[in-house]
């Protein structure tokens, strides 16, 4: 039995060196996986700070390409706004001279006009009566004459509105493909 405790005991000593060796090989393997887990950690880390500061450049560029175009999108239409006020107020003043010196007789309005021929559904033979040369024509009264320029002047100031309108669409349109791009 002596030997088999001779033999315990020593065997004992190898066994509490394997154990404490296999503990110093679990704790150095573990802080050798640690630090490469902090390692890929702290990659990781900075891949995500350097992408997000790539992400908020990007984003105060395209702020900043989308304040230029609003900048931009509003001085065209200042300028289109103003040049349509500039066309229309010298617009009015021309309509206005022109509805004075129609009113006065100065200018008079006249519309070529056929002649009827007696009867119904008489068509006139003569070129004078059909609108040809020396056709006759209507002088209108200065109120008909006023109010029928007026109707022109009005149509002309509508069609110079939609134009300004699409002018200024085309010019925010613009100005947006260009941020956009």
């Amino acid at each position: 039995m002596a030997s088999l405790k001779a033999l315990l005991a020593e065997l004992a000593s190898y066994v509490l060196v394997a154990v404490l060796g296999a503990v110093l090989g679990g704790l150095a393997a573990s802080a050798w996986q640690g630090s490469r887990y902090q390692a890929q950690l702290a990659e990781l880390r900075a891949e995500h700070a350097q992408a997000i500061a790539a992400a908020e450049r990007e984003a105060r560029l395209a702020t900043e390409r989308y304040r230029e175009s609003e900048r931009n999108a509003g001085l065209a239409r200042d300028n289109i706004l103003a040049q349509a006020r500039k066309e229309s107020d010298a617009e009015k003043q021309v309509v206005v001279a022109e509805l004075a010196a129609l009113r006065t007789g100065a200018h008079r309005l006249s519309l070529p006009v056929r002649a009827s021929a007696p009867g119904p559904g008489a068509v006139p033979t003569d070129a004078t009566a059909a609108g040809g040369a020396g056709a006759a024509r209507a002088e209108l009264t200065a109120e008909a004459g006023a109010a029928l320029y007026a109707i022109a002047a009005d149509g002309n100031a509508g069609i110079r509105d939609a134009n300004t309108c699409i002018a200024l669409y085309h010019a925010v349109r613009e100005q947006l493909n260009a941020a956009s791009e």
